[in-house]
């Protein structure tokens, strides 16, 4: 009966890593067709332009807080510090700068 068994578990789990085996290979083979490759680095390359977008945008914001700054500093008022607020939605491309005087303390 032991032997049973045993010969029943490995049979199973012998069925079970083919199966398991071909499904991997199924996948590994879809995924290295060349739609699947380009569909992938299509993907990167919109991200990666994303990331430079954002990183742009970024760099403007710091600009104009910076010269908002320097400017407040220049016309005699440093006690204010103009803060540049970028308002934005995740969907709508347009954007609008808010300028909001913040006082020193």
């Amino acid at each position: 009966m032991k032997r049973v068994v045993w010969f029943t578990a490995g049979a199973v789990a012998g069925v079970a890593g083919t199966a398991w085996t071909q499904k991997k290979v199924k996948q590994a083979a879809a995924a290295a067709k060349p739609r699947a490759v380009a569909t992938r680095a299509a993907g990167a390359v919109r991200q990666r332009g994303a990331d430079l977008i954002d990183a742009l945008r970024e760099g403007r914001l710091a600009m104009q807080q910076k010269e908002a700054e320097l400017r407040a500093e220049l016309d005699g008022r440093p006690g204010e510090v103009v803060e540049v607020i970028e308002v934005a939605t995740p969907t709508r491309r347009s954007r609008r700068v808010v300028r909001v005087r913040v006082p020193r303390r």
